[in-house]
């Protein structure tokens, strides 16, 4: 085992991380999602400066454009990230709205 990793090798890890993001919240990718008072949408992950970044959308996101944050960036910000508890969250969120009379609504 070798403890020193060439170039290719850290780019192949960080590209094995990213697909397995990909997949494991694939469901939540382009969904609303609410950690606290937070309501975003993911948009996905991409690799951007050698690290993996979380791509999302919100209240003030340029139209046409998507921001992003480094994960560990986003992780400190939010504490650990669940973007399937996040999403049920905001189903949740909206859910509660209705029962007390309320609609959420894009503006």
């Amino acid at each position: 085992m070798s403890w020193f990793k060439t170039k290719k090798q850290k780019e192949e890890e960080l590209q094995a991380e990213l697909n397995d993001l990909i997949i494991k919240y694939a469901e939540e990718i382009n969904s609303y999602c609410k950690i606290y008072s937070y309501i975003f949408i993911l948009k996905g992950f991409s690799i951007a400066n050698n690290k993996i970044c979380v791509e999302y959308i919100d209240k003030d996101t340029v139209e046409g454009c998507v921001n992003y944050i480094d994960l560990w960036w986003f992780e400190g910000k939010w504490g650990s990230i669940d973007f399937k508890k996040a999403r049920f969250e905001f189903m949740r969120f909206k859910q509660d709205l209705k029962k007390i009379g309320l609609k959420l609504e894009k503006i």
